[in-house]
């Protein structure tokens, strides 16, 4: 959201940004924001006048610039961008701690595919509108080298995490990741942890557990997470899709568990208006859990490419017990593995949890978002 013009120099800092003794100057001294200092205010040579400071976001993410938010970004029909939000290069601005990586624009129009992997969050920022008729993406996939932007996110707590030849629990962050299999004998299938509490800051999904035994299932990656700022309108077009879901497990070979799902990632959308169209998505569905296995290569958990399209547990590959299905929409919890009875043959991962939508201003939604928004 556009908030207006705001001052250079302030009484007190902006919050978590101390200046001067116990976070205030002394008399006739302002903090001015740029440096972090305590000035006369027009002290400084290399200060821009008061009141230069563009300022845009009313939620969980602010950004503030002094030479306001440049050209228009448009991705057309025919394009694929693929960025890495790892690399300072890629984003127009880094900010906040932890990083994040903001692209910006008076306008942004994806009509494309907008894809995002790596270590920071991705925060789209336009002084009007933003238009999406094609894919914003930060989903996180086994195939992808990274995870999503932000996937992974250092927040998370792990689940307890299986034995001798059980699988993973799936990741947890809007809802619970699914148990994994026992498997047989005497294993103990993963747990997934407890949710994390409702968001106070931009971050990615959580990883599943990793199987044990054998050549073990790798736990899925973590959804990404996307915050999109608009001074004006977020609008959401009928074959539109925002996704941050999270990866499915891996299956492993020879006696060992499945890894379980990753978690959902995270979307917030922050405008006066926030308007989806029917046909219109947000998803950060959960990943599915692996496959156990008995002798053979087993199967991976299943991705979610839609919001209403649940991500399936690995099945079928090598007589190991079957991954748990990922999270979607008002059942939150990713699905617990399948129990084999098959002699020593692996259990399978859990299905990731959900992760989470925000939403700041007027939404209008005839679209469909999954998990719902908070």
């Amino acid at each position: 959201m556009l908030l207006g013009l705001a001052a250079c120099y302030s009484p007190t800092p902006a919050p978590g940004k101390p200046c001067g003794d116990g976070g205030r100057c002394p008399d006739g001294l302002r903090c001015f924001d740029l440096t972090n200092t305590c000035e006369v205010p027009g002290s400084t040579p290399d200060a821009p006048p008061p009141d230069t400071r563009f300022c845009f976001g009313a939620g969980l993410v602010s950004d503030c610039v002094v030479d306001g938010p440049g050209a228009p970004k448009e991705i057309d029909g025919n394009t694929t961008l693929t960025i890495d939000t790892g690399d300072a290069a890629s984003c127009d601005r880094v900010i906040g701690d932890p990083e994040l990586c903001v692209l910006i624009g008076s306008s942004i129009t994806i009509d494309g595919v907008l894809r995002a992997q790596g270590t920071r969050p991705l925060v789209l920022v336009a002084s009007d509108t933003i238009t999406i008729n094609g894919l914003l993406d930060v989903a996180s996939r086994r195939a992808q080298p990274l995870p999503g932007a932000g996937g992974n996110a250092s927040d998370c707590v792990p689940g307890a995490p299986p034995a001798v030849h059980g699988g993973g629990g799936g990741g947890s962050f809007g809802g619970v990741g699914g148990s994994g299999d026992d498997g047989n004998p005497a294993a103990v299938g993963g747990v997934g942890a407890p949710a994390l509490p409702a968001p106070s800051a931009l971050h990615g999904g959580c990883r599943g557990g990793a199987g044990v035994g054998g050549v073990i299932g790798i736990g899925g990656d973590g959804g990404g997470a996307v915050y999109v700022i608009a001074g004006t309108l977020i609008q959401l077009g009928v074959v539109s899709k925002i996704n941050a879901s999270g990866a499915g497990g891996a299956g492993c070979q020879a006696n060992c568990g499945g890894g379980g799902g990753g978690s959902g990632g995270m979307i917030g959308l922050d405008a006066p208006m926030i308007a989806i169209a029917a046909g219109g998505e947000a998803f950060a569905n959960g990943g599915g859990g692996g496959e156990g296995s008995q002798s053979a290569a087993s199967r991976a958990g299943g991705e979610s490419t839609t919001a209403l399209a649940q991500a399936l547990g690995g099945s079928g590959g090598s007589g190991g017990g079957d991954g748990g299905k990922g999270a979607l929409g008002a059942a939150p919890d990713g699905g617990n593995a399948v129990n084999t009875t098959a002699t020593d043959a692996g259990g399978g991962g859990g299905g990731g949890g959900v992760g989470a939508i925000t939403t700041t201003g007027l939404l209008a939604n005839q679209g469909t978002l999954s998990p719902a928004a908070n």
